[in-house]
């Protein structure tokens, strides 16, 4: 996941990736963190940044298992 494959396809796949977790991260984060711990908003957006910062880092490559589960109807 991520911009270092040298393949067209996987690097275009690797940017949606990135994009589809900073999603994930700016729609939980701010839930979970200030509901469970009360933390103020402030710190709320240091977490994330923070989270961003691997994310942008192209020397650090992230890898996710998924499983494609796929039916047809009978």
């Amino acid at each position: 996941m991520g911009l270092w494959p040298k393949e067209p396809i996987l690097k275009e796949s690797g940017k949606r990736a990135i994009v589809q977790e900073q999603m994930l991260i700016n729609s939980r984060a701010p839930r979970n963190s200030s509901s469970m711990s009360g933390w103020e908003r402030m710190e709320i957006q240091v977490l994330i940044v923070k989270a961003w910062n691997p994310l942008k880092n192209p020397k650090i490559y992230l890898y996710v298992t998924a499983y494609f589960i796929r039916g047809k109807n009978p």
